[in-house]
């Protein structure tokens, strides 16, 4: 690599990195504002009401960026396939923080990188080498410390936030088939549009207008989830891949916190071990990934 381009390249990492911080941290206070909306509407009236804001706001994000709607992206096949996956995504991970601690929700769903790679294998053919398997292996056994499948405490509940992981690596496979010309912002919009029919169907016959204070909090979560929409994509178009996605994991460490200070949910030893173990098989997994040089 030319020396005289080594500064620039690691002035964009670090701005990507704290743009991938910035990210994970507006969806962490977004899921913690979920789990309390939870507890005065349902699931499907959050999805519907935040998503009619969101809409709004990445609409108009968008056009202020030079995005103009075309049917022939936003309808696409493939996009319209991943915003049913999506859908199912976004039902299931919610569904498991509003039952259960959002770290343990939380860390769980970040075992989608495993699925993603054992998925990639066994439909995509890809080669898995040793190290890969090694990395599922220790993320699972990561996962086994977290739900805690034979404790006092296990419930079945921990199921959904793993069926959102799985669901979620599927839609990251589904992603990859995706015409690289399609613009991002289209993908993103169908989605939101989807998953908000999605919740306004099921919310038929119980949606009511929230309260001041409801519509507040879904005010808020519309902001946080078009602000890490935005800080995402940004990073991922200034800083290597390699080097910024390790830092979604800090998402873990916030949940864990808001979690204690909002519920009082002390993370145990052998839950934040688990954590540790999913945290260093997602990195491995990047590292493998990474670009290699000449």
């Amino acid at each position: 690599m030319d020396p005289s381009k080594v500064v620039p390249l690691r002035k964009d990492n670090l701005r990507a990195a704290a743009l991938v911080i910035g990210a994970v941290a507006f969806w962490s206070v977004g899921d913690t504002l979920v789990k309390l909306l939870t507890e005065r509407i349902t699931i499907p009236e959050i999805l519907f009401l935040r998503g009619l804001m969101s809409i709004v706001l990445v609409v108009a994000v968008a056009w202020l960026g030079g995005w103009r709607p075309s049917l022939r992206t936003l309808a696409h096949p493939l996009v319209l396939f991943r915003g049913l996956i999506e859908i199912a995504v976004v039902f299931a991970y919610l569904s498991g923080v509003a039952q259960l601690p959002i770290a343990i929700a939380n860390t769980l769903v970040f075992t989608s990188p495993l699925w993603g790679v054992a998925l990639g294998g066994l439909v995509l053919g890809e080669r898995l080498g040793r190290a890969r398997i090694g990395a599922v292996l220790l993320g699972f056994t990561g996962m086994l410390f977290v739900t805690d499948p034979l404790g006092t405490s296990a419930s079945w509940w921990v199921v959904l936030p793993l069926v959102a992981a799985l669901l979620q690596a599927l839609g990251d496979l589904v992603t990859r088939r995706i015409d690289k010309n399609i613009p991002t912002d289209s993908i993103t919009i169908t989605t939101l549009v989807m998953i908000t029919l999605g919740g306004g169907l099921a919310s038929v016959g119980d949606l009511s207008l929230p309260g001041l204070p409801e519509f507040g909090l879904l005010a808020a979560g519309a902001v946080l989830l078009v602000g890490a929409y935005l800080c995402y994509i940004r990073a991922f178009r200034i800083g290597e891949m390699s080097f910024a996605a390790p830092f979604k994991y800090v998402s873990i460490p916030l949940t864990m916190l808001s979690g204690w200070l909002v519920w009082g949910d002390r993370p145990t030893m052998w839950m934040l071990f688990g954590a540790l173990l999913i945290v260093m098989a997602g990195i491995l997994i990047v590292w493998q990934d990474r670009p290699r040089q000449d």
